[in-house]
């Protein structure tokens, strides 16, 4: 964190506690037990535990980087993106694990970046500083972003076939049509959930960080509250992973079996094991990334463990 000597030691602590509330966000969300996804005790065939765990560690770089972006005006967000995704793989040797995280993180690293400039040390102005984020973008943010998806060998934002990431072309066709950032995933955002929650400025994240943090402040226990949260925002938004994979009438079955374990139908445990089949095909991993960014905004905004 070269960086770090231009700010003042008061402005270095609250750069430091950003970065440190992002990877523990990503590590409190890898070790949820949150049905059909990687936990201490599940593994996917290729993908464990441990990998989230390094990989929610190996952030914290980009994320400084994203924050110092905002704070100067310098705001690369697809590079950060790219140089977090490149920083993950190399800390470990499963698959994407961090992808839909840092796509999430790093715009919220710069608008906290934003926030320190105007002297807003609260937070306040967050969610309105992440749309000042996505609208600052250009064209060389949209290849990094998929230069990235590429990297971490992830599946696509669903854009138009025009711009598919296997088309040789993608990188002139991006910058020959300036589309920036925020312009891509709004392409993307009627199949991709993450698209659509950072071009609305994540308003699922945010109203959601403050219903986790108040079953905390009921519960005392952070990971039921992790799970409760989970299931909440599961019954209300139908994972677009889910739907990419096996098709969105499966993603809207999901769904559904997550209310009746809301409602006491039928049993976390059960639904757990309907996820797991399948080859984890059900996995819920977008709303696994929002569970994290969630973490994060509630961490940033005075959650305390």
């Amino acid at each position: 964190m070269a960086n770090e000597n231009k700010l003042n030691n008061k402005l270095n602590n609250k750069l430091k506690f950003i970065v440190k509330s992002a990877q523990i966000a990503a590590v409190l969300e890898a070790s949820s037990a949150k049905p059909g996804n990687v936990n201490p005790l599940h593994n996917f065939e290729n993908t464990g535990y441990e990998h989230f765990l390094a990989g929610s560690l190996s952030i914290g770089d980009s994320v400084c980087d994203a924050v110092f972006g905002g704070y100067d005006n310098e705001i690369k967000t697809g590079k950060y993106i790219l140089k977090g995704v490149s920083d993950v793989k190399k800390s470990h040797s499963g698959g994407n694990t961090h992808l839909g995280i840092l796509m999430l993180f790093i715009p919220l690293a710069s608008g906290c970046g934003i926030c320190i400039s105007e002297n807003d040390l609260n937070f306040k102005n967050l969610q309105e500083n992440i749309l000042k984020v996505l609208n600052s973008t250009t064209a060389d943010d949209s290849v990094n972003l998929c230069d990235a998806i590429k990297l971490a060998k992830a599946g696509g934002l669903g854009t138009a076939d025009k711009f598919d990431l296997n088309n040789e072309k993608l990188k002139d066709d991006l910058i020959k049509n300036n589309l920036n950032f925020y312009d891509l995933l709004k392409l993307s955002a009627g199949k991709d959930r993450l698209a659509e929650e950072l071009t609305t400025g994540m308003n699922i994240t945010f109203k959601h960080s403050g219903v986790l943090a108040g079953i905390y402040e009921k519960s005392n226990d952070i990971f039921y509250s992790i799970v409760q949260t989970y299931m909440i925002i599961l019954t209300r938004f139908p994972d677009t992973l889910i739907a990419r994979k096996c098709g969105f009438d499966a993603a809207e079955e999901v769904s559904r079996r997550a209310e009746e374990v809301l409602k006491g139908k039928n049993s976390i445990e059960n639904f757990d094991r309907y996820l797991r089949g399948k080859g984890n095909k059900l996995n819920p991993g977008t709303t696994a990334d929002i569970i994290a960014a969630c973490l994060f905004v509630a961490m940033l905004r005075g959650l305390r463990l």
